[in-house]
């Protein structure tokens, strides 16, 4: 694990750091994992910075966007992943936000004479043809098991029934809805948001000054129960389930909007349980 910035986000410079020190301690680093989309926040580490540090030092350049991923298939959002053209693979989940069931991952990679190499198995009992040829793939020696499973085809009836227009619409829909979310949450006072809202992830936490008791400082561990609280009391209501998480010691909540069936009353509601909740918690200070 290598710290982030204040953004949430792995740099360059602190990858820089790690390698020297992995190196002084005498290891050999050899791969690296930047993030476009956390889960936490959807941050987006420094793709560009990390691609330059992986092509100087020889090492491997995994991007994962598995859920974040799926945003790329419009073009207003494909500026934000500069720099993954020079990974050496990327995977995304299709079943995460892009209308596929469970479970559907792509995996692309720059160069897979790596994985063969590594992976390729020869039986006898195999058929004599090996390796790749122009119009067959044996993605058997891509992967530890054997056998795959038709994951591809549930994609395609995606594809074929949304077309990418239709994705694209899924899509902006969510982001849409979630920056309402984000506003009205400011709009309601009580709220602030910790990391920006980009995708369909919406991360806020009950302001310190709502909980503030006069004119004193709010200590950190009764601002976080305030929170914890606000998650709780929102998952007894019934009409929702929200998760909470830590950014660096502090006590955040999340809403994430990504529903393939999900619709605007949805997010009206979760906004209405929200307040409602904020205000039970308030009370009991």
């Amino acid at each position: 694990m290598i710290a982030t910035d204040d953004g949430l986000r792995l740099t360059k410079q602190a990858l820089q750091a790690a390698i020297a020190a992995d190196k002084a301690a005498g290891l050999i680093p050899f791969f690296v994992c930047g993030t476009f989309g956390t889960t936490n926040t959807a941050a987006i580490d420094d793709l560009p910075g990390i691609a330059e540090v992986a092509e100087s030092e020889q090492i491997w350049n995994h991007v994962d966007a598995a859920y974040a991923g799926a945003a790329l298939v419009c073009p207003e959002f494909r500026s934000l992943a500069a720099g993954i053209e020079r990974a050496d693979s990327f995977n995304f989940n299709a079943h995460k936000w892009m209308l596929t069931n469970f479970d559907c991952s792509a995996l692309w990679v720059a160069n897979s004479t790596h994985l063969v190499n590594a992976l390729s198995i020869h039986r006898e009992y195999f058929p004599p043809a090996e390796g790749d040829t122009s119009f067959v793939k044996n993605y058997r020696d891509w992967q530890l098991p054997l056998g795959r499973r038709f994951r591809a085809l549930k994609l395609w009836f995606v594809m074929r029934m949304y077309g990418a227009s239709g994705i694209r619409a899924h899509i902006r829909e969510h982001v849409r809805q979630a920056k309402w979310l984000e506003e009205q949450l400011l709009a309601d006072g009580r709220f602030e948001i910790l990391a920006p809202t980009v995708f369909g992830l919406v991360v806020f936490r009950l302001k310190p000054s709502v909980i503030a008791k006069g004119d004193k400082d709010v200590d950190l561990e009764d601002l976080n129960k305030a929170n914890n609280d606000l998650v709780k009391y929102c998952n007894v209501d019934g009409r929702l389930f929200l998760l909470s998480t830590l950014l660096k010691g502090v006590v955040a909540v999340r809403v994430a909007i990504g529903s393939s069936f999900g619709t605007q009353k949805n997010v009206d509601l979760v906004l209405d349980v929200l307040k409602e909740s904020a205000s039970k918690v308030i009370a009991e200070l």
